[in-house]
C-alpha cells in the first residue's frame, strides 16, 4: 500500500500534468489500486504466502519468515502448538515490519530464540530503502538524495555476502544509515498524510453532490442556465492570462453547474464500481431526465434575449447525458436492463415538486410562460425510460423536418446551435449504440417503438437537405455511418444467437408477449429499403467534402453493413420484383442487389501504383473485404 502511496504522490508532484487531470487521475488511480490491492485470503491446509495489502480472516495460523520477511497463514492444525513461530506476532508499523516477542509465549522461548529476536531491528530500514528507491530522481532530489545501501563488506568486496556478513558492517555506519533513512520515510509519511486528508474524498459522497447538482438544475432549470451563460460570459471577458490552474481545477472539483457535473460524471462512471453506486444513489433517472426536452423548459413562452446561446447549451446538456448513459451501460452486461428502467415517476415527481406544468413550465400567476403552446407538448403518460426518450428524439426531429415550420428553420439558424446540434445527435446515437448491442430486451422495444425506421429516416434526411448537397457537412456523413454500424451490430447480433434469441429476454419484460419478436423480424426492421439505400450511398461519399481518408473510412464501414444487410436487402429486392411480375426491372442491367456499387469501390481501389497512397499491405486488406461482401451477395 505505501508503494502505492508513493506512485500516487509521485503523480501528484509531477509538474507538467494540469491539476485538473492530476486531482481526476489521483483519485480514480487510488480507487482502482485499492480494489485491485485489497483482497481475503482463504484458508487451507498448506502455508500460503500473504501478500503485502492481504487480509486474513480470524482463526488462521500465520508465521513469519524472518530471513525473508514473508508471512505465510494455513489453517490450525494438531501440531500447531509445538510450532517454533507459535511465539511470534506480526505487526505493520508505517509500513515497515516489526517483530516482538507475544507476552504469552516469552517465557517459553530459549535465551537464544530471546536473543534472535531482539537482534531483529525494530524497522525494517532496507525496505524503507526498497520502497524509495522506485521513486523518480526529480523526486529523491527534494529529499536531498537515498543514502546508499550499505552492503556487508564481503558483497562490496566481491564476496558472497552471506548473514554473517552482515556483522561485519560497521556499527557507526549501520547507524547513520538508519538516521537517514528513518527521517526520510517520517517526511515520506507526512506527505502522504496531508496528501490523504487533502484528496481522499469520500467517493460516494462525491457522487451524492453530482446528483444534487442534477437535481438542482432539474429544478429550476431556465434559471440554472441563465446563471451559467452568465458565467460564461464573465469568463470570456476575462484575461487569459489572468485565470490559472488553480481555478480551472477549482472548477472541475466542485462542479457546481451541470455542465461540469455531467463531464465529471461521465469520467467516473467509466468505472463498474462508481457506475453500480451512481444508480444505487437514484442518479441514474436524474440522468436520463436530461433526454427529454420538456424538462428543460426551452421551449416555454418566456422572455429570452439569448434564444440561440440557451438553445445551443441546452443541446450541449443533452449531448454530455447521451454520452454519459453510453459510458455507462456499455461497461458491463449487469446494466443493459437500466436501457428499459421506468424513469416517469421521478419525472412526474420533479415536475411537480418545481410546480410545472404538463409541458415542462414553471406556474406562475399571469405568467404567460404556463401556456400550453409548446411545439414538444406532451402528456407525461406511460412508461418512460432511457431508450425510448433516445427513439422518441428522432421520430420528432423527422417530424420537424418534414413539416418544415419556419420555426425549425430559425432553431437551427445560429451556427453554433447547429454545432451543438450535430453533436448532441452524434452523441445519442452513442448512447442509442450502448443501450441496444447485445441487448435483445432493448432491441426488441427499440422494433417495438418503430425505432429502426425513425433513425435511419432521419439518417437519410441530414444527407438530403433542402438545401441540397451544399447543406450537408462531413458530421451529417459521420453521424449517418455510425447509424449504419449501429444497423450492422444488431442484425449481427441476431444472427449470431440465432434461435437462441427469442428466449434472451430481460426479466422486465418478461410478461409481455408483444415484446417478443422472430429473428426474422428483427432482421428485416434493419433490411428495409430506407436501411438498404442508406449503406449502398455511404460507398460513395462525397471526397471532396469529407476528405480522402475519412472517404475510405466510411466505406470500409459501409462495405462491412453491406455484407451484413445485404442478403436481407436482396430477399426483400427480390420479393418486390416477383410482385412486379419482372425480374429485370428491379435490378441494376440485371444484377444483384448491391453487386455494381461494391464492384466500383473494388475497381477505385484496385489500382496498384496510381499513387493513392495505399500501401500493399492496407490494399490487399480492403480488396480481400471487397471479396467477402461480393460472396456474401451473391
Amino acid at each position: 500500500m505505501y508503494e502505492l502511496y508513493n506512485t500516487i504522490i509521485t503523480t501528484q508532484l509531477l509538474p507538467h500534468r494540469s491539476p485538473t487531470m492530476r486531482r481526476t487521475t489521483l483519485l480514480l488511480l487510488l480507487l482502482h489500486c485499492l480494489r485491485l490491492n485489497a483482497k481475503e485470503i482463504t484458508g487451507t491446509n498448506t502455508w500460503q504466502l500473504l501478500g503485502e495489502n492481504d487480509t486474513v480472516p480470524p482463526g488462521l495460523h500465520i508465521k513469519l519468515d524472518l530471513s525473508t520477511g514473508e508471512r505465510w497463514a494455513r489453517l490450525v492444525q494438531d501440531d500447531d502448538g509445538d510450532s517454533a513461530f507459535a511465539g511470534v506476532e506480526v505487526h505493520d508499523t508505517a509500513g515497515a515490519l516489526a517483530v516482538s516477542p507475544s507476552k504469552d509465549t516469552a517465557h517459553e522461548k530459549s535465551d537464544e530464540e530471546d536473543v534472535q529476536a531482539q537482534s531483529q531491528p525494530e524497522r525494517d530500514y532496507e525496505m524503507m530503502h526498497r520502497v524509495m528507491s522506485r521513486l523518480p530522481p526529480e523526486e529523491l532530489d527534494r529529499f536531498g538524495g537515498l543514502p546508499a545501501l550499505p552492503l556487508p563488506h564481503s558483497r562490496a568486496g566481491g564476496g558472497t555476502g552471506d548473514k554473517d556478513a552482515a556483522m561485519t558492517i560497521s556499527p557507526e555506519e549501520r547507524h547513520q544509515f538508519e538516521l537517514r533513512m528513518e527521517a526520510l520515510w517520517q517526511l515520506r509519511q507526512e506527505e502522504l498524510r496531508k496528501f490523504q486528508e487533502e484528496y481522499m474524498v469520500d467517493l460516494p459522497s462525491l457522487l451524492k453532490e453530482r446528483i444534487e447538482v442534477l437535481k438542482l438544475y432539474l429544478g429550476d432549470p431556465v434559471g440554472e442556465r441563465r446563471k451559467l451563460l452568465k458565467k460564461r460570459e464573465q469568463l470570456k471577458n476575462t484575461n487569459p492570462e489572468v485565470r490559472t490552474d488553480e481555478d480551472e481545477a477549482e472548477t472541475v472539483t466542485t462542479a457546481d453547474n451541470i455542465i461540469e457535473c455531467l463531464k465529471d460524471l461521465e469520467y467516473q462512471l467509466s468505472d463498474v464500481d462508481m457506475t453500480r453506486d451512481f444508480h444505487t444513489l437514484g442518479g441514474w433517472p436524474l440522468l436520463v431526465m436530461l433526454l427529454q426536452d420538456q424538462v428543460h423548459s426551452l421551449h416555454c413562452n418566456h422572455q429570452n434575449k439569448n434564444v440561440e446561446k440557451d438553445t445551443s447549451l441546452v443541446y450541449e446538456i443533452e449531448s454530455l447525458a447521451a454520452m454519459t448513459i453510453g459510458t455507462a451501460v456499455s461497461n458491463l452486461e449487469e446494466f443493459r436492463p437500466w436501457a428499459l428502467e421506468d424513469v416517469s415517476s421521478v419525472i412526474k415527481t420533479i415536475m411537480r415538486d418545481s410546480s410545472r406544468n404538463e409541458d415542462g413550465c414553471l406556474r406562475s400567476e399571469g405568467d404567460a410562460s404556463s401556456s400550453k403552446d409548446s411545439t414538444y407538448s406532451t402528456v407525461l403518460d406511460g412508461p418512460i425510460s432511457a431508450l425510448s426518450l433516445l427513439t422518441e428524439s428522432f421520430q420528432m426531429e423527422v417530424q420537424r423536418r418534414s413539416s418544415s415550420t419556419s420555426q425549425s428553420a430559425a432553431l437551427l439558424a445560429d451556427s453554433n446551435t447547429n454545432n451543438s446540434f450535430r453533436t448532441s445527435k452524434l452523441r445519442a446515437v452513442y448512447a442509442l449504440g450502448s443501450l441496444l448491442r447485445g441487448n435483445s430486451s432493448a432491441q426488441q422495444q427499440f422494433l417495438s417503438d418503430n425505432g429502426p425506421d425513425a433513425l435511419v429516416r432521419y439518417a437519410l434526411g441530414i444527407l438530403s437537405t433542402v438545401n441540397g448537397d451544399e447543406g450537408v457537412t462531413k458530421s451529417d456523413y459521420k453521424f449517418a455511418s455510425r447509424v449504419l454500424a449501429l444497423g450492422e451490430d444488431v442484425v449481427m447480433d441476431v444472427i449470431l444467437q440465432e434461435e437462441d434469441y427469442i428466449n434472451s429476454k430481460d426479466e422486465n419484460n418478461a410478461n409481455n408477449s408483444e415484446m417478443t419478436v422472430t429473428p426474422n423480424q428483427m432482421v428485416a426492421a434493419f433490411t428495409t429499403e430506407p436501411w438498404c439505400d442508406l449503406s449502398l450511398r455511404m460507398l460513395s461519399p462525397p471526397v471532396q467534402l469529407v476528405g480522402v481518408n475519412q472517404a475510405r473510412s466510411i466505406k470500409e464501414r459501409a462495405l462491412s453493413a453491406v455484407r451484413a444487410l445485404g442478403p436481407g436487402c436482396r430477399e426483400n429486392l427480390e420479393s418486390q420484383c416477383k410482385a412486379l411480375g419482372s425480374s429485370g426491372e428491379c435490378t441494376d442491367d440485371g444484377q444483384v442487389w448491391g453487386v455494381p456499387q461494391v464492384l466500383r469501390v473494388k475497381a477505385e481501389w484496385n489500382r496498384e501504383g496510381s499513387g493513392d497512397g495505399l500501401d500493399s499491405v492496407y490494399r490487399r486488406e480492403l480488396l480481400d473485404l471487397v471479396d467477402s461482401v461480393l460472396e456474401a451477395l451473391k
